[in-house]
């Protein structure tokens, strides 16, 4: 499982690439861009895998993207909304990117694990 990590208490932004992947009987791998139009993508993080989407520590929901028909899009939130953190510093929680057409079926998904460690700096001058 891919982890990200994170300062508690910062912003958040990722640029993601959605695109699914292939291989051929004779193992050629391709990608293929996701088309973003009208797609929504959900960053879900849970402190367990098994609580439900309203006990979740964040559930933010992305539908504006950079260059949609490339499955391109940038993923921010804001300090506040990252402030979340339950565990001590350095535990992770679960969470995933989920990628949604217009009907609300998914298209694509991952999962990983989110690590939030401390701000070094203290004293702001």
């Amino acid at each position: 499982m891919n982890v990200i990590t994170h300062k508690r208490g910062d912003s958040f932004k990722k640029i993601i690439h959605a695109r699914t992947k292939s291989t051929s009987d004779e193992g050629v791998v391709a990608y293929t861009d996701i088309d973003l139009t009208d797609a929504s993508i959900w960053l879900t993080i849970k402190e367990n895998m098994d609580d439900s989407d309203d006990d979740a520590l964040l559930l933010k929901k992305i539908t504006s993207h950079t260059t949609p028909a490339e499955g391109k899009s940038n993923t921010s939130c804001e300090a506040s909304e990252m402030d979340f953190a339950v565990n001590d510093v350095g535990e992770s929680y679960f969470a995933e990117f989920q990628i949604l057409d217009s009907s609300g079926n998914v298209m694509s998904s991952e999962t990983f694990a989110w690590k939030q460690i401390q701000d070094l700096t203290q004293v702001f001058v």
